[in-house]
């Protein structure tokens, strides 16, 4: 046969499938059951379908003409199973950032009230506000810190399963581990901010009165 003519390589078996060895023949020197037309258009595909079916019927009374879609249904209905599955991880994590984020607050809170003597005896010995909020703030960090190194170990742990999730994005991207944390940090940064700014208005003579 005589080669006209190279492609790129083109993804006909689903986009999560690589691309395979193939080759166009004309129609007449391999003819088959069936084939495939497609037309770029610049409307509807609903309003063409009519014509298109008209002027197939004018070649060829013979020739049905059916499954008029457009290209971005047919991606759609390929990708679906793992979208599915993408938007239930995603649901679970997005409730598990909201849950983080209330627990840190509530352990903060809580290390706040256990230690109300302890940070009203430093302010009455001259701590400044902005001392105690330091002191809370270093401690939560420590809390966050530990947190993201435990999470990143297990993304690298899981990151085989991942990358069957994934499409053209590697499992250990390092633009996305390294932007992760941050993101999270930021996420959790007011939940230890409130309870820090509570820890400053402590009044000293109350916390050692209720000493």
């Amino acid at each position: 046969m005589k080669v006209v003519g190279v492609v790129a390589h083109t993804k006909n078996y689903g986009v999560d499938q690589p691309s395979r060895v193939e080759t166009y023949r004309p129609f007449a020197q391999s003819p088959l059951g069936g084939g495939t037309v497609v037309m770029r258009t610049q409307g509807s595909t609903s309003s063409l379908a009519t014509p298109a079916r008209n002027a197939t019927l004018s070649i060829d009374a013979n020739v049905p003409l059916s499954q008029v879609r457009e290209l971005a249904d047919i991606v759609d209905e390929n990708v679906a199973p793992r979208r599915l599955s993408v938007l239930l991880l995603s649901a679970f994590a997005a409730l598990a950032l909201v849950l983080s984020a209330v627990g840190i607050y509530g352990v903060m809170s809580y290390m706040v009230t256990q230690r109300t003597q302890e940070i009203g005896v430093r302010i009455a010995l001259g701590a400044q506000r902005g001392d105690v909020m330091r002191l809370v703030l270093r401690n939560g960090m420590a809390l966050l810190l530990a947190g993201l190194g435990i999470g990143l170990a297990g993304a690298f742990a899981l990151s085989r399963f991942l990358q069957s999730l994934l499409f053209e994005v590697k499992s250990t991207d390092i633009m996305t581990f390294a932007s992760v944390p941050f993101l999270l940090a930021a996420g959790r940064f007011p939940g230890m901010l409130l309870p820090a700014r509570r820890a400053t208005l402590v009044d000293p003579v109350v916390a050692l009165r209720n000493d």
